[in-house]
């Protein structure tokens, strides 16, 4: 099993893959064997890509894939509720992680 990844509280994930300097993916636990032997994923995946668009510039791609579901109040939860919550959360976890880069760019 690949290294887990804890974040504040119950949250975690699965380090599934990493390009150094260019990419890591995170995959849920329930997911970490079969991805791991080459399956795909069913309950998410969080992929963070590098993305140079200059000499002195790069992009930060983040893309979240959730797990796919059938239930209409399932779906209207995720509509109303959880896709706000993930957007605000990765929108200041970008806005720290820019500020952080640009802050130790400046230094060195």
């Amino acid at each position: 099993m690949a290294p887990e990844s804890r974040f504040g509280g119950q949250g975690r994930m699965v380090v599934g893959q990493v390009a150094p300097e260019r990419a890591m993916v995170l995959i849920m636990p329930g997911d970490a064997d079969q991805v791991l032997k080459g399956g795909s994923a069913r309950e998410g995946v969080w992929s963070f890509v590098l993305d140079p668009i200059s000499d002195r510039q790069t992009r930060l791609v983040m893309v979240t894939v959730g797990a796919e579901t059938f239930r209409l109040s399932r779906r209207a939860a995720d509509r109303l509720f959880w896709e706000p919550a993930h957007f605000i959360m990765e929108r200041r976890m970008m806005l720290t992680i820019k500020r952080l880069a640009e802050a130790w760019a400046s230094r060195a």
